[in-house]
């Protein structure tokens, strides 16, 4: 039986650990976000190591959504990840990141 619970991986040294964890309770949602403590205290952003575990994480038959400082230079940073779901603040950035996804549906 697959439950469906959101798993934060805020401030896990090992989110790729913590996802097989995840994995074999039968949980199958994951939740990978950056929060604005850990960018303000500890310099923790999204960066292409971040991104690249997102989508090792998708790899693992889990369904993963992202949040917490998503942007439009972050989008494209995702582009090949399997994302169940973006979470998205602030109105300005949801129109960038709507511009960014315009952008990229008519190449």
């Amino acid at each position: 039986m697959c439950r469906r619970a959101v798993v934060d991986m805020t401030g896990r040294a090992d989110p790729l650990s913590r996802a097989e964890q995840v994995s074999q309770v039968s949980f199958n949602l994951v939740l990978y976000y950056r929060s604005i403590d850990e960018d303000s205290t500890q310099g923790v952003t999204w960066n292409e190591q971040a991104c690249r575990t997102v989508e090792e994480i998708c790899t693992m038959e889990l369904d993963v959504a992202v949040a917490g400082g998503i942007n439009a230079d972050i989008i494209p940073m995702l582009w090949d990840a399997p994302l169940y779901a973006v979470v998205v603040g602030g109105g300005a950035r949801l129109k960038m990141i709507r511009h960014v996804l315009l952008e990229r549906s008519l190449k």
